[in-house]
């Protein structure tokens, strides 16, 4: 999945917090896949899991012009009827259900 090679690729790259530098060349990187779609969200999570503190992301990308909350939030809105299903990956809805809860 792309989203994987994306979290190798910032895996290479260490957290700079305060100058606004990361914030600012993690949002061109980000421009082209923030969407309300499993990927991003996927990625977003991965990224936190990986110690990407959630502040830089969201401020990522809202450069990019988006806002991080919303998109999380239209993902989960869009889901709900497929997390209903047995099948459904309880471990990666409920950590998408706290990043909601954390960009919100």
């Amino acid at each position: 999945m792309w989203s994987n090679a994306l979290v190798r690729l910032f895996g290479i790259f260490e957290v700079q917090k305060g100058d606004g530098t990361t914030e600012e060349q993690m949002a061109s990187v980000l421009f082209p896949y923030a969407a309300a779609n499993y990927g991003f969200v996927h990625l977003v999570d991965s990224l936190t899991v990986h110690g990407w503190p959630i502040e830089v992301i969201r401020d990522a990308v809202a450069i990019a012009g988006f806002d991080l909350g919303r998109l999380v939030g239209q993902f989960l809105a869009m889901k709900e009827l497929v997390f209903a299903l047995p099948q459904a990956n309880r471990d990666e809805i409920g950590r998408f259900r706290k990043l909601a809860e954390t960009v919100t």
